[in-house]
C-alpha cells in the first residue's frame, strides 16, 4: 500500500498588530472560515490522515486544529513540531522520514516558502504557488517513510479555498 502525504499551508493569518511576533500571529477572519471548510472538503473527498503534524506557530497549529475537527481527528493527537516553522526542505524531509510505518497517510501543516519548495522537491517539478490553506495531496511510491527521497512522488491533487468558497 502506498503512503500518502498531504501538505497544507496554514490558513490566512492576521497582520493587524505588528507588535505580535511572527510565530504568534493568529488567523484572521478568512483563515478561521477557510480552514474548517477545507477540513469538511477533505472529509467529503474521503481524506483520513493517520497523523497530523504541524508547525508550532499559532497560525499553523490553529489551522491544523480547524482541519482536524471535521476529519474526526482528535485535536489532542496533533503533533506540534517546532522544526516545521521556517523549515528548509531538508528539515521537512526529516519530519516525514521519522513517521511511524503504521502511519499510511501523513498530513503536515506548515508555511511558505517551505511547504511549496518541499512539495516541488518531492514531485521533481514546481508545484506552483501554495496560497494560504492550499492542500497538496501526494502518493509516495516508497516502501517506507525512511526511504522518501523526492523527485518521483505523484501529485494527486492541488486545491485551495477559492476553488469552491466565495
Amino acid at each position: 500500500m502506498p503512503f500518502s502525504l498531504t501538505i497544507v499551508r496554514h490558513a490566512k493569518s492576521d497582520w493587524g498588530d505588528f507588535a505580535v511576533a511572527d510565530h504568534d500571529r493568529p488567523l484572521n477572519e478568512r483563515g478561521l472560515r477557510d480552514a474548517p471548510a477545507m477540513g469538511t472538503k477533505m472529509r467529503e473527498r474521503g481524506d483520513s490522515p493517520d497523523l497530523i503534524v504541524c508547525s508550532s506557530a499559532l497560525r499553523a497549529h490553529t489551522t491544523a486544529s480547524l482541519l482536524a475537527n471535521p476529519l474526526d481527528y482528535p485535536e489532542e493527537d496533533l503533533v506540534i513540531e517546532p522544526s516545521i516553522y521556517e523549515a528548509p526542505t531538508s528539515a521537512l524531509l526529516e519530519v516525514v522520514r521519522q513517521a511511524s510505518e503504521e502511519v499510511k497517510h501523513l498530513m503536515m501543516v506548515g508555511h511558505n516558502p517551505g511547504s511549496e519548495l518541499f512539495a516541488s522537491f518531492l514531485m521533481g517539478e514546481p508545484v506552483g504557488n501554495l496560497v494560504t490553506c492550499a492542500v497538496v495531496d501526494l502518493d509516495l511510491a516508497v516502501a517506507s517513510w525512511k526511504s522518501v527521497s523526492g523527485g518521483e512522488e505523484k501529485l494527486i491533487s492541488y486545491w485551495y479555498p477559492k476553488m469552491f468558497l466565495v
